[in-house]
C-alpha cells in the first residue's frame, strides 16, 4: 500500500516481473494495488502491435493511391480548363474575318485568362531586327483595353528568323537603345511565333503578372492560341484576296455593263440616224418639191385675182349663170382667203424644212470626230424636236448666257439634253399646276483652275427622292412604269458627259422644288 498513488508501474515481486496499478481509496489515505502478471499485459500488446503493423501496410498504397488519384483529377481539371480556354479563344478569334478584329480578341483573351502583365502582336522583319507592333493590351491601361498603335517598332531584336519554338526574351535578347514600350525584367517576356502562309513572321509577345516562370502548360496553351491566330489569319488574308477580287469583277462587271450599254444605244442610235437621215431625205424631196413652186403659185393666184377684179371693174352686169356661180362659190372670201392660204402654206413648208433640218443636225452620224459647235444650236434643235410633247401648260424659259463655241461631239451632247428635257417633261406631266415650267441656263464657269461651259436644266416638278438619287445613273434603273422607261437615258447621258466629254454630270434640288441638272463641259484652252 502507498499513500494515495494513481499509476501502473513494473516492479519485481518474488523474482517475477509484474504491472502494478495503483488506485487511491476515498475512505482512507492509501491505496489499492492490483498485480497483474507481465505476460498477461504484453501477450495482448504484441497482437496489437502486430495489427497496427498490418493496417499501417495497407494504409500506405492506399494513401498514396489517393494522392495520385488527387493527382491526377487535378491535371485532368486543368486540362479541362485549358482546353476550355483554347476553345474559348478559338471561338471568339474565328467570329470575324477582320485582321484586326482578330488580333485584337486574341491579346484580349490571353491577358485576361492567363492573368499576365501585358500581351501584344506585331510582325517581325528579319532584314531590320525589327517587330512591328500592331495591337498591345493592357489591363491598366483603360476601360478598353486593346489598343491599336500606329505601328511603332520595338528595335534590335535578336531573333532568328527561322525560329519555330517560343522563346524567352531576356534582357540579354535586346540589344542597347531598343525603344521597348516598357522595363523588360529578366525572363519576363515570351515570344510565341505565329506561322502563317504569304504573311511575314509573326509573334505573340506576353509578360507575367507576378513572377518571371514560364510553365509548360502555358507555353503549350499559348502554342495552341498561336495555332490557331495562325489559321485565322490566314483565312483573314484569303478573305481579303477574295473581296478584293470581287471588288475587281464587279467593277469589270459594272465597266462590262456600262460598255454594253454604250453599244446597246450606239447601235440603237446608228440604226436611227440611219432611218432619220432617210426619212429627212424623202421628206426633203416633195418639200422642195412644194417650197420651190409655192412662189409661182402665190404669182399666178395673184395675176388670177387681179384678172377677177380686172373683170369686175370693167364687165360690172355678169350673165345669171355666173352670178349664181359666183354666190355659190364665195368668190368674195376666195378671194380674200386664198392669199392667206398660201402664205399658211409657205410657213408650212418652212417649218418642215426646219424639222428636217433638225434631224439632221441631231444624228449627224457623218461627224466621228469632236468639232466645234454652239451648245445654243443644239438646245434649240432638240426644243424644236420636242415640240409636240411641250404642251399642257408646260412653259421653257430660256436663261442663255455668252457662251463660247466649245469643243465637242454635238450630236452626243444633242443626245444627253434630249434624255434630261423629256424626263423634265415626263416629271411635269405627273403633276397638276398651272405653272410647270422648264428652265434651260447656259453660261461659263471656272473650277480648280479650269473654264466651263455650264448648261443647267431644271423643272420644277415632283424632284427625285433622295433614297434613289444614288441610283439613277445605274443602267436600266428607272422610277417610270414598266412600258414608258427603259432606264438608259441618264446612264448614256452619264457616260457622254463625263467619259466621252471629260465634264460632270451633278443632281440637285433648286430652292423652289423640283430637280435640277447640273451639266459641265471643259473649254479647250484659249476659247
Amino acid at each position: 500500500m502507498i499513500d494515495r498513488q494513481t499509476k501502473i508501474e513494473l516492479v519485481k515481486i518474488d523474482n517475477k516481473w509484474v504491472y502494478v496499478a495503483y488506485t487511491p481509496l476515498k475512505e482512507v489515505n492509501w491505496s489499492m494495488a492490483l498485480v497483474i502478471p507481465r505476460e498477461n499485459i504484453e501477450s495482448q500488446l504484441q497482437a496489437l502491435n502486430l495489427l497496427t503493423s498490418v493496417v499501417a501496410g495497407l494504409l500506405g498504397p492506399a494513401m498514396l493511391a489517393a494522392i495520385w488519384l488527387i493527382y491526377s483529377s487535378e491535371n485532368n481539371r486543368a486540362q479541362a480548363e485549358r482546353e476550355a480556354m483554347l476553345n474559348r479563344i478559338a471561338g471568339r478569334i474565328r467570329a470575324s474575318l477582320e485582321l484586326d478584329q482578330i488580333v485584337q480578341s486574341t491579346v484580349e483573351e490571353i491577358v485576361s485568362l492567363l492573368h499576365l502583365e501585358r500581351a501584344a502582336f506585331g510582325w517581325y522583319k528579319p532584314q531590320e531586327k525589327m517587330l512591328q507592333i500592331l495591337w498591345e493590351c493592357c489591363p491598366s491601361d483603360c476601360s478598353t483595353p486593346a489598343k491599336k498603335f500606329e505601328s511603332y517598332l520595338v528595335g534590335n531584336l535578336s531573333i532568328p528568323s527561322d525560329q519555330c519554338e517560343p522563346i524567352i526574351l531576356s534582357r540579354d535578347t535586346w540589344a542597347e537603345g531598343a525603344a521597348q514600350a516598357s522595363e523588360i525584367k529578366p525572363n519576363s517576356y515570351l515570344a510565341v511565333p505565329v506561322h502563317t502562309q504569304n504573311q511575314p513572321q509573326g509573334y505573340l509577345i506576353c509578360s507575367h503578372v507576378t513572377h518571371w516562370l514560364w510553365s509548360k502548360e502555358q507555353i503549350q496553351l499559348l502554342k495552341a492560341v498561336a495555332d490557331q491566330l495562325a489559321i485565322a489569319i490566314t483565312q483573314a488574308h484569303l478573305y481579303s484576296q477574295t473581296q478584293d477580287q470581287v471588288k475587281l469583277l464587279n467593277s469589270a462587271l459594272n465597266e462590262l455593263k456600262k460598255t454594253q450599254t454604250h453599244l446597246v444605244q450606239s447601235e440603237k442610235m446608228s440604226s436611227l440616224g440611219q432611218m432619220v437621215a432617210g426619212i429627212a431625205h424623202e421628206i426633203n424631196n416633195p418639200v422642195n418639191f412644194i417650197s420651190a413652186n409655192l412662189p409661182h403659185t402665190s404669182k399666178y393666184t395673184k395675176n388670177l385675182l387681179e384678172l377677177v377684179s380686172l373683170y369686175k371693174q370693167k364687165f360690172p352686169e355678169v350673165p345669171p349663170e355666173i352670178a349664181d356661180f359666183t354666190e355659190e362659190i364665195e368668190l368674195d372670201f376666195i378671194e380674200e382667203d386664198l392669199p392667206h392660204i398660201l402664205d399658211s402654206m409657205k410657213i408650212g413648208t418652212e417649218r418642215i424644212r426646219s424639222i428636217v433640218l433638225s434631224l439632221r443636225n441631231f444624228s449627224r452620224l457623218d461627224e466621228s470626230d469632236k468639232k466645234q459647235a454652239d451648245i445654243h444650236e443644239g438646245i434649240e434643235n432638240t426644243l424644236l424636236l420636242l415640240s409636240n410633247r411641250i404642251k399642257n401648260r408646260i412653259y421653257i424659259v430660256k436663261k442663255y448666257g455668252k457662251v463660247p463655241s466649245v469643243e465637242c461631239y454635238p450630236s452626243q451632247l444633242n443626245q444627253v439634253f434630249m434624255n434630261l428635257l423629256s424626263n423634265a417633261i415626263d416629271a411635269l406631266n405627273e403633276i397638276d399646276r398651272l405653272d410647270k415650267i422648264i428652265t434651260i441656263s447656259t453660261g461659263v464657269v471656272r473650277e480648280n483652275g479650269g473654264k466651263f461651259l455650264k448648261v443647267a436644266i431644271a423643272d420644277n416638278g415632283p424632284g427625285i427622292p433622295d433614297s434613289v438619287k444614288d441610283k439613277i445613273y445605274n443602267p436600266f434603273f428607272t422610277t417610270k412604269p414598266v412600258g414608258q422607261g427603259t432606264g438608259l437615258g441618264l446612264a448614256i447621258s452619264y457616260k457622254i458627259v463625263v467619259d466621252g466629254h471629260g465634264g460632270s454630270i451633278k443632281i440637285s434640288q433648286p430652292p423652289g422644288g423640283g430637280t435640277e441638272f447640273l451639266v459641265k463641259i471643259p473649254i479647250s484652252n484659249g476659247k
